[in-house]
């Protein structure tokens, strides 16, 4: 994957780890996920020009929040939903309080 073929941002569920570290990933790439515990979501960003900022409020081991700047400001989630848990669990995060 590389910058000039259009992908610069990936959203991706169970990636790989060992232990609590992300692995198997280019030094090159900027990855973004839970700190601690287990990690069943990921942000992985392979452009350097794009300026995030991950939002720790919003995130944990199954949800990753990030913004990003380029020439406008997003906000972009990856999310981890188990299939033995109640959607309603996962989705009590984004409801507004």
């Amino acid at each position: 994957m590389k910058e000039d073929e259009g992908t610069n941002i990936l959203c991706i569920q169970e990636p790989y780890t060992i232990g609590s570290k992300l692995v198997g990933l280019p030094r090159s790439y900027k990855a973004l996920a839970a700190r601690e515990g287990r990690k069943l979501a990921a942000i992985i960003i392979n452009n350097k020009n794009i300026y995030t900022i991950l939002i720790n409020q919003l995130s944990d081991e199954d949800a990753v929040v990030m913004e990003a700047k380029v020439d406008v400001t997003l906000i972009i989630a990856s999310m981890y939903f188990d299939i033995n848990r109640p959607i309603e669990t996962d989705l009590r995060k984004w409801r507004p309080q």
